[in-house]
């Protein structure tokens, strides 16, 4: 059943009311004034499509997109789930990181943290970045598996969280099979910011 507003009621009511009435006097022509259709208006709910991680991909390497980065718009990035007190923290870390770069996944970031994949907890109050594979590609070095670009993104996460997270020690940042690595302390990065690195 529908149902109506209360004014609409009593609207009608009034009406059926003057009607009964052969003599037209101030209430029929108030009620003239009146229209006499009420119109109801629905509101049209766009449907949002949800698009699976292939055809984000396939439309982002269209516009252009590395495919490091296709899921610019954060469509199918998913928060990492929420095991332990450890992975919580690194949660924080990661949204915290995000919000300096006004983003909401890693993809929406610029080069070349759109490779970040995982932030998860280390020990000791290490943080551990895992990188997608893709950044292989742009890798110098190695210095018994150390490398330049992933101790400058370590430096980097670092440099922007550190401030307001004191029982972070460590940014350690890695490829997945872990061979590859960088990472910066604490104490680095503030003597980068004091050379002026930073």
């Amino acid at each position: 059943m529908k149902r109506f507003p209360l004014s609409t009621t009593l609207f009608v009511l009034a009406l059926a009311l003057a009607g009964c009435s052969n003599t037209p006097g101030p209430s029929t022509q108030a009620s003239a004034a009146v229209p006499t259709t009420v119109e109801a208006t629905a509101k049209t709910v766009e449907q949002v499509k949800v698009r699976s991680a292939d055809e984000v991909l396939e439309s982002a390497l269209k516009a252009g997109r590395p495919s490091a980065a296709f899921d610019k718009n954060c469509e199918v990035w998913k928060m990492p789930a929420v095991d332990s007190d450890g992975q919580e923290w690194a949660n924080a870390l990661m949204i915290e990181f995000f919000e300096t770069q006004s983003a909401q996944c890693p993809d929406a970031i610029t080069f070349p943290h759109y490779y970040i994949d995982t932030f998860e907890p280390g020990v000791n109050g290490e943080l551990v970045i895992t990188v997608e594979q893709y950044m292989n590609v742009i890798l110098h070095g190695p210095e018994r598996g150390r490398y330049f670009e992933l101790d400058s993104m370590a430096q980097e996460v670092m440099h922007r969280i550190m401030k307001d997270n004191s029982s972070l020690k460590k940014v350690t940042v890695k490829m997945p099979n872990g061979e590859r690595y960088g990472s910066a302390t604490r104490k680095e990065v503030e003597q980068a910011r004091a050379d002026g690195r930073l």
